[in-house]
């Protein structure tokens, strides 16, 4: 299907100029374009992500472009809120899940605009 090449493509090329920004898409495009409710495409999100984070990762260490030292001190960090947020995500109703991603995303554009 001619959507679904569409929307690996953009998710893939926002994961590899921004470092995982494919999550950015792949949420709201499960949901637009496949329907997905808010809880099962945050879920199916990090499943598609992941494969794209393997292969950006290993391009930018062979260009040498990874800061190892930052990047231990926030790995076990990372993933410890990311079990948290895996297991909070089934507490929510999807109402609040897409006002939540949508402040996330907002305050994150925000963020990145203003100095």
């Amino acid at each position: 299907m001619i959507k679904d090449k569409i929307f690996a493509a953009l998710s893939g090329v926002a994961n590899g100029l921004f470092g995982s920004g494919g999550g950015l898409l792949a949420v709201p495009m499960l949901k637009g374009c496949y329907g997905l409710e808010a809880r099962r495409a945050q879920s199916t999100a990090p499943a598609i992500i992941f494969p794209m984070c393997v292969v950006s990762a290993a391009l930018y260490m062979g260009r040498g472009d990874i800061d190892w030292g930052l990047t231990w001190k926030v790995t076990l960090g990372c993933t410890a809120g990311a079990a948290l947020g895996a297991f909070f995500l089934g507490k929510f109703k999807n109402v609040w899940l897409d006002r939540a991603i949508a402040v996330a995303m907002l305050v994150c554009g925000v963020r990145m605009v203003l100095p």
